[in-house]
């Protein structure tokens, strides 16, 4: 596994007799400059680096092609490959009950539910509260995090604002737009499941990231994009005054078709790692 961090680094040091997989969640030690902990061009980060890189697996189980192809080229050899998404909901239940936060079928629902931390996009959030029409539309946050406290002191007391300690995964269909971002300097290095598991709890995503990322890859049919590459404040304002319901009922239409498709990626990733191992 990639995580906890450094594991891929002391396989490479120690199973160069060895057949072994890499299983790969948040890419370490790149993490760690992504992050701003160290600069990339620390001696010890490029040595770790390299090190990491050196002993390539027998095969790699990665969360989506572009973070596999990242993989393939770090380790400059062609690996055989699996892919398996990471945050699939299978068999999701979704309460039928109508939760209390969601009082008004006449407004559009965005939410933003889960870690605003050092891999998202405050700024993201921070330009969709500003923004956002209470009028046509009512934003729902479920916030923790580094960055959630400032997120939260913004939003407070502001109209069309739904603040909650968390929502429960089988209401989040009621949502009927997920928020989710990636901040550009973690693209690959993490994948959002998150994103994943939005859309499996049956609502598309607005994603505020690379267009180069596997979040938009794999779920661009049920999403829209905020271009981390252009400016963010119009885009944002762009989505967000043109959304209709017709349009997001045929994306949550989308969205299910997407989950399917994950749940098969998954049980076909499954069969391939048992008859690999």
């Amino acid at each position: 596994m990639t995580s906890p961090p450094l594991l891929p680094f002391w396989a490479s040091l120690f199973l160069k007799r060895k057949n072994w997989i890499l299983w790969s969640m948040d890419l370490f030690p790149e993490g760690f400059a992504a992050d701003g902990k160290i600069k990339p061009t620390n001696r010890l980060y490029r040595w770790i680096l390299k090190k990491t890189y050196e002993n390539a697996p027998k095969a790699l189980i990665a969360l989506g092609p572009n973070q596999a192809e990242l993989l393939r080229r770090n380790y400059q050899q062609s690996i055989p490959t699996i892919l398996l998404p990471c945050g699939v909901l299978v068999d999701q239940s979704r309460d039928k009950t109508r939760p209390d936060w969601h009082s008004d079928d006449t407004k559009i629902y965005l939410g933003y539910a889960g870690n605003v931390g050092e891999a998202h996009s405050a700024e993201f959030l921070e330009s969709v509260i500003r923004q956002f029409n209470p009028e046509q539309q009512q934003l729902v946050l479920a916030l923790y995090g580094t960055k959630a406290e400032g997120l939260l002191k913004l939003a407070e007391g502001k109209s069309g604002i739904t603040i909650l300690k968390s929502i429960p995964r089988a209401q989040l269909h009621w949502l009927d737009i997920q928020l989710v971002s990636l901040l550009p300097q973690w693209t690959h290095i993490a994948v959002p499941s998150k994103a994943v598991s939005a859309i499996c709890s049956g609502s598309p995503i607005l994603f505020c990231g690379s267009k180069e990322a596997d979040t938009w890859e794999l779920l661009r049919d049920a999403a829209w994009l905020i271009n981390t590459d252009e400016e963010l404040d119009t885009q944002v304002k762009q989505v967000l005054d043109s959304l209709t319901h017709s349009e997001i009922e045929d994306k949550k239409r989308s969205a299910r078709l997407v989950s399917r498709r994950l749940n098969e990626m998954v049980d076909q990733a499954y069969q391939s790692i048992e008859k690999l191992i």
